[in-house]
């Protein structure tokens, strides 16, 4: 188990990027409600994309280097060991969890909210999902620039033995499975707007 310190840094970690990711978010959709045009569903999803993608890409890279951060810190906390931690944000940021561009994981928005139109809802039901889309992408892949850092420092730190998850009390079932010491191949279950936080162990 971490130490009261090493808990300390985790959640001064978790706390960190949920501001991040709550700044992204208010911009994001600010801009959504400001660029889609329910009249040129294509053309303004096409513009909002050009003016989030690198939104999206400067919290992933915010994120990334906070998550370095917490790893070199927590080091210190449990082995008082000062790490040489280099974050590896310039190969996260800008793409997706998948290792696609931001902009091919966005290309679906357009037409999802057009299908629900075709659907049968109204323009603002499909714009609303369309909100919805935007908030959830984000949010994962903001989420998703952190986990895959700490993958990162996982392969380039030696005395890394494996992850703790800590889930917050209210958490939903399948995020209680994140709680507890796992093994360096593990990976945490996530969903939008997850609040789990993985933090290493050393052993």
């Amino acid at each position: 188990m971490p130490s009261r310190s090493a808990s300390r840094v985790a959640a001064r970690y978790r706390e960190r990027v949920a501001r991040i990711r709550a700044l992204v978010d208010t911009r994001i959709i600010a801009l959504y409600g400001d660029t889609i045009d329910p009249a040129a569903i294509d053309a303004s999803f096409a513009r909002f994309i050009d003016l989030i993608e690198p939104l999206i890409a400067a919290g992933q890279a915010s994120v990334a280097v906070t998550a370095a951060a917490a790893v070199r810190s927590i080091a210190l906390a449990e082995r008082d060991e000062l790490l040489e931690v280099d974050p590896d944000e310039d190969a996260i940021a800008g793409t997706t969890r998948e290792g696609r561009s931001l902009r091919d994981g966005m290309a679906a928005w357009g037409p999802m909210v057009l299908g629900q139109i075709a659907a049968g809802r109204s323009a603002d039901e499909a714009l609303e999902y369309g909100s919805y889309l935007v908030s959830r992408f984000a949010d994962s892949e903001l989420t998703g620039a952190g986990d895959r850092e700490l993958e990162h420092q996982g392969r380039e730190i030696g005395p890394l033995s494996g992850w703790e998850g800590i889930v917050q009390p209210d958490a939903c079932d399948p995020c209680q499975e994140n709680a507890g010491v796992h093994e360096l191949t593990w990976s945490a279950y996530r969903h939008a707007h997850c609040a789990c936080v993985v933090v290493p162990v050393f052993g």
